[in-house]
């Protein structure tokens, strides 16, 4: 659908819920999620895959890959970035 660029609030003052409907099964594109605080929220309609420790499975340049039960390929990724621009090491989803 396109490559969105969302964001959370600077100081983490409230939470803040990001939606991917990846039930539809359509091409996502490749967003970036800046400002991810401790209070936000990512939620999908279908379950994000998992690792082997049971953390939210990244791609090899440490993206979220989007699944849908209808495809049997990514529909989307998200690169999510924390507070203050650093990485986010890890997702408690």
């Amino acid at each position: 659908m396109g490559d969105d660029r969302l964001a959370g609030d600077v100081k983490d003052k409230k939470m803040q819920t990001f939606f991917f409907d990846t039930a539809l099964d359509l091409n996502l594109g490749h967003d970036t999620l800046a400002n991810f605080g401790k209070k936000d929220i990512i939620v999908t309609t279908e379950a994000l895959a998992l690792d082997t420790t049971g953390h939210v499975a990244r791609t090899v340049d440490g993206k979220i890959a989007l699944t849908s039960s209808g495809s049997e390929h990514a529909i989307g990724e998200i690169d999510i970035f924390a507070i203050g621009g650093g990485p986010r090491a890890c997702i408690g989803i």
